[in-house]
């Protein structure tokens, strides 16, 4: 496709980021008597996320020619053409200057009793108590208004960049050094001021608290000549949410508290058959839940604006977890020693599931405030024709859908060449295949149900391979991992059936030495096929939408043990 006249938007992102993380567990136990044993841990992790600088500076040049081409074989490296006015530095102006210092913190705290009690030969007794709680909390601060900020783009604000893609050498981005020493960006100042006052939606916090108590009997047992063995039991949990986040009621920003609880029992019984040397046939029942992220809790909308993105997000306080009943068929046989041949059939019948719900829709259609959308085209582009109430926004809520069921099977097979000749019998083999299906109803907030389909994120094939060698002091593996597409939005945007990302091969390589009893020295290396996040809009047309590549990753280790 060829666009005449054309507005062109170039920017440059630099981030400074750093993790902090500190994680401490202390348990132990106690055998008090010969049929009475117990254990107790309690533990505490937290991790501190900070992105002091995020800085994005975007200009833009009108009046220019470009074209585009993905067809046929083109999908995974595009044609694209630009006319010598891209490269060209004058004429540029600036669109808008990003300041967004953020950063999140995360605690997780531990703690749980065990009790198991052998009350004959064939039965033991198992029960305790676990408690555990999540606390989250995010911040970020960003300029009153993401205008030019009388930033004016001349060519000496301008670099070449090399990015290694299309048949262009170079491109021209925002040099943010050269912006911050004529204009002290970095100030806090006058325009550059930043603060979580103008940005107080995006600064919220959230916090869970669970209880649990189980009780499982365990057996273990003979029938003639069948092995047979399992457990059966169930588990309480009671869990307390609490999320906190600014909303604007009556026209008036407050910082209020929504709190949610619910209480389930979750049983299970697992049972394993041995009917003859070297054969096990297993089988599982249980009763499921996956509680949804803290961050989908918040009880406020977020509305903004980032370019020609215009997007209103929100989270739902009142989700419930995604629950299921699953069900498990095993058959494994040990047909030599270390070797496996094993096939499994599984079920899950999806009670309830939680999704987003993502629609393209005037903003005067979400039943929020005007003034939200002014304040957030005012905070960016500025409002008016291509920023204001009433042209077509993204918004994406959660909330709890239908659910569906998922079925499929799973082979594993490992192998020690041991048969072979010296050397080669240190070699082996580990591989597996699964096979999902599984169909979802998605639906909008009134519970209509607007398609029906695959669950999001999940593969219906995967497959993995494994070949490694080990020996006294030498190890080293290598893996392929390959899943087949899959879907990231079961509805998409700008009314886009659907969204999703391409199939994926990663190839993985780990080697290891043992120097002496206590040094080892070890090497990684990942991802090397150089394997890209590809990701496309449209079931038909499969139009690329984010195309990232990490490239290849390599690390090099020691480990002492004392």
């Amino acid at each position: 496709m060829r666009l005449l006249n054309a507005l062109i938007r170039n920017e440059l992102r630099y981030d400074e980021l750093s993790t902090d993380f500190l994680q401490f567990t202390l348990s132990g136990q106690h055998q008090l008597t010969d049929n009475l044993k117990i254990d107790a841990m309690v533990g505490r992790a937290k991790s501190e996320f900070d992105n002091p600088i995020q800085t994005t500076v975007v200009m833009e040049k009108g009046g220019q020619n470009f074209s585009y081409d993905y067809r046929g074989s083109k999908r995974g490296n595009p044609e694209l053409l630009f006319g010598a006015g891209v490269f060209d530095p004058n004429g540029w102006t600036t669109n808008s200057v990003r300041l967004r210092p953020l950063g999140a913190e995360n605690t997780f705290d531990n703690a749980g009793i065990n009790i198991e009690y052998i009350l004959t030969d064939a039965l033991t007794l198992r029960s305790g108590l676990h408690y555990k709680k999540f606390e989250f909390e995010t911040r970020e601060a960003r300029r009153q208004s993401e205008n030019a900020a009388g930033v004016v783009m001349s060519p000496d604000l301008i670099r070449q960049y090399s990015a290694g893609v299309g048949p262009y050498a170079n491109w021209l981005v925002p040099d943010l050094a050269a912006i911050d020493a004529r204009y002290n960006i970095y100030s806090n100042t006058g325009a550059f001021a930043v603060s979580t006052d103008f940005r107080r939606v995006d600064n919220y916090s959230a916090e869970e608290k669970t209880v649990g108590a189980y009780i499982q009997l365990a057996f273990d047992t003979e029938f003639g000549d069948t092995g047979f063995r399992g457990d059966i039991g169930g588990r309480f949990i009671k869990t307390d949410q609490s999320s906190t986040a600014w909303a604007t009621l009556g026209g008036t920003q407050q910082l209020i508290t929504a709190d949610h609880d619910y209480n389930e029992f979750l049983p299970s019984l697992n049972l394993v058959f041995e009917p003859m040397d070297d054969v096990i046939i297993r089988f599982g029942y249980a009763e499921v839940l996956a509680r949804a992220g803290l961050g989908s809790i918040r009880p406020n909308v977020s509305v903004s604006v980032s370019g020609g993105a215009r997007s209103v997000s929100g989270g739902n306080p009142t989700l419930e977890p995604t629950k299921a009943k699953t069900y498990d068929l095993g058959l494994e046989l040990y047909f030599d020693n270390e070797s496996l041949l094993g096939v499994a059939l599984f079920r899950k019948n999806i009670d309830s599931y939680v999704q987003g719900l993502r629609e393209t829709k005037l903003f005067t259609e979400t039943g929020l405030p005007i003034q939200a959308a002014i304040d957030a085209c005012n905070a960016g582009p500025g409002y008016g024709a291509d920023c204001n109430e009433n042209i077509e926004w993204q918004t994406n809520t959660p909330l709890n859908g239908p659910g569906g069921n998922l079925y499929g099977f799973e082979i594993q097979y490992q192998m020690p060449f041991s048969f072979l000749p010296e050397f080669w019998n240190r070699f082996g083999f580990i591989g597996n295949y699964t096979y999902v299906k599984a169909q979802m109803d998605y639906i909008n907030n009134t519970g209509v149900v607007l398609a029906t389909r695959d669950l999001q994120g999940l593969s219906e094939a995967t497959r993995s391979a494994t070949l490694y060698y080990e020996d006294d002091k030498f190890a080293a593996r290598v893996s392929l991992a390959d899943r087949s597409k899959y879907l990231t939005n079961a509805i998409g945007r700008d009314n886009n059936d659907m969204e999703g990302t391409n199939a994926t091969r990663n190839i993985d390589a780990s080697l290891s030495y043992q120097v002496t009893d206590n040094w080892k020295v070890t090497f990684e290396a990942l991802n090397l096929t150089n394997e890209v996040d590809d990701q496309w809009v449209d079931s038909s047309g499969n139009r690329l939408t984010y195309y990232h590549a990490t490239g290849r990753q390599y690390y090099l280790g020691a480990q002492y043990k004392f």
